[in-house]
């Protein structure tokens, strides 16, 4: 009786154990995800950088990242104006933004409208980890041996009018042209 309830004792820590374990990486991956986004407009040119007085994020749905984004944009700014980080929710609410982030689980009945409402705009669309929006999005967010790469795609970002460096693209793991 008392070896069952101290198997039964051992097995719930364990599996406690492996959901902290699994949380942690989790929000590790996404502050990782989030500084490689900040970072990315310093190689990145967007062409209507000077008519806009805030550099807007948005993150479609909710995600994880939503939060570290937030705590980025409290102390830094892109172009030297004041980073503003938000969260699409849904449709038609589609705000002015010059980055939009995808996240994974993203339905891909939303692939269209985000496809019809950014196409030709001078918007970066990150994706992460999905092939349906891997096709309009610029940059993709992919895990490789536990570590986070990323793909470019240079149609995309020509047709967003947006210029990438060749810095940035060195250290990409696949470059569509």
């Amino acid at each position: 009786m008392w070896k069952r309830k101290r198997t039964y004792f051992f097995i719930l820590i364990s599996l406690l154990f492996s959901f902290v374990d699994n949380s942690h990486k989790e929000i590790e991956e996404y502050n990782a995800k989030a500084l490689f986004i900040y970072n990315f407009t310093k190689y990145i040119d967007w062409e209507n950088v000077e008519q806009i007085s805030e550099f807007k994020i948005s993150v479609y749905k909710s995600s994880p990242i939503l939060s570290p984004l937030k705590h980025i944009s409290l102390n830094k700014k892109v172009f030297n104006k004041k980073l503003i980080v938000s969260e699409v929710r849904g449709f038609p609410e589609f705000p002015d933004f010059q980055i939009l982030f995808i996240p994974e689980k993203t339905p891909l009945e939303a692939c269209d409208f985000i496809k019809n409402n950014t196409h030709y705009k001078n918007i970066l669309i990150i994706s992460e980890n999905n092939k349906h929006f891997k096709e309009i999005s610029c940059i993709n967010f992919l895990m490789e041996q536990n570590k986070i790469k990323f793909e470019v795609n240079l149609s995309q970002a020509e047709k967003a009018n947006l210029k990438i460096s060749s810095q940035l693209l060195k250290l990409a793991v696949y470059i569509k042209k």
